[in-house]
């Protein structure tokens, strides 16, 4: 589907649906707005009466910051993520699967299981996050030093190489935090499944697949910046990127069908065959 029949065919689909998913979109918004706001106030705060200096705050060298950071970082965790999975259970319910559209979000948001796949989903994307962040900051922190202290020419040959390796590990980091945003989808689709296996199959899943959501955000970002159309565009936002994991979800089924009709691959519960021998002719008395 080309990205204008995606953008039109999610506008129909939201028809008589919007205000609710507008709702629903800005719930995890709101959340992190809330509890960022909360920091920002605490650290004017510690500011104002001089209990930090402002050098302190990216320092970390005050208790009482780290102590409200860790809180606050903790609490965030625990509120956004089964917004974020609610959003998406819903907006899958949207894209076509209506086992999943009348479920009222307060039920979905208060069994156990989902909360639990939620945070378990938030926290894995963030280890792998963090894990693939390590060499852009070892090459740019490199790159800052080597720059600083550079005064020969190999030492400039260093800092240039230093540079390009932090733009490349920082693109191998968007690229896979682009992969992980169809997580909350996935464990939607695939309830049965580990949040560990779901996590690790969306690299391979958006392989290949990431330019539509860069063209999604292209196109609704820009005026999204002007935070009067937000209301309007996120709902059409995800709900398009959850109609296109709904499409590369059937995409995958139907050539795994294919394959599996075609002799290519046996089907997941096919009994296996005792493997065969190769019986060898001998050549034909014409031909010897």
């Amino acid at each position: 589907m080309k990205l204008r029949e995606l953008i039109q065919y999610t506008k129909h689909l939201l028809k008589g649906r919007r205000t609710k998913t507008t709702l629903i979109c800005l719930l995890p918004l709101g959340a992190e707005l809330f509890f960022r706001s909360a920091e920002a106030c605490v650290y004017s705060l510690l500011l104002y009466f001089g209990e930090i200096s402002p050098i302190m705050l990216f320092s970390g060298n005050s208790t009482v910051q780290l102590a409200f950071t860790s809180l606050c970082t903790l609490l965030r965790w625990i509120v956004t993520a089964p917004l974020i999975n609610a959003a998406a259970f819903r907006l899958c319910g949207i894209c076509g699967n209506a086992d999943k559209g009348d479920i009222p979000l307060s039920e979905i948001m208060l069994n156990r299981r989902f909360f639990r796949r939620s945070l378990s989903a938030l926290l894995w994307t963030k280890i792998v996050g963090l894990i693939t962040l390590i060499p852009a900051v070892f090459f740019g922190v490199t790159a800052y030093s080597l720059l600083i202290s550079s005064h020969s020419a190999k030492e400039l040959f260093m800092t240039a190489h230093a540079i390009v390796l932090t733009v490349v590990s920082i693109v191998m980091w968007l690229s896979l935090k682009l992969s992980l945003a169809a997580v909350p989808f996935l464990l939607v689709q695939f309830p049965k499944k580990s949040v560990f296996r779901v996590v690790r199959e969306s690299i391979g899943f958006m392989s290949g697949r990431k330019s539509a959501l860069v063209k999604l955000m292209a196109v609704y970002l820009p005026p999204m910046l002007t935070v009067a159309a937000l209301p309007f565009l996120l709902p059409e936002l995800m709900t398009a990127f959850s109609l296109s994991i709904d499409i590369y979800i059937k995409e995958d089924e139907y050539l795994e069908r294919n394959k599996t009709d075609c002799g290519i691959r046996q089907a997941p519960d096919s009994a296996k065959l005792p493997h065969r021998k190769k019986r060898r002719f001998k050549a034909a008395a014409d031909k010897a």
